[in-house]
């Protein structure tokens, strides 16, 4: 949903902040100019998920910060 430059933008604040690990809400405004409007060190669980859910939003979670360190670790070389 986001441009490479705004994902670096966002994962360059997250850097500035100390944030390694959490969950950060994004928002586009009407001229398509990003705001971070929320940060949370401790990402939320939707309680109301089934427990098959909560397991498959776990393992995407996980692939996601498993993705997330083999680009920063690219990216260091």
């Amino acid at each position: 949903m986001f441009s490479v430059e705004e994902e670096k933008a966002v994962l360059d604040l997250a850097a500035r902040i100390g944030l390694d690990y959490g969950e950060i809400d994004v928002l586009p405004d009407a001229d398509g100019q990003i705001y971070v409007v929320d940060v949370n060190k401790t990402p939320w669980w939707n309680t109301n998920m089934s427990d098959a859910d909560l397991k498959i939003a776990a393992q995407r979670m996980a692939a996601a910060s498993s993705d997330l360190i083999s680009w920063l670790h690219e990216a260091d070389r």
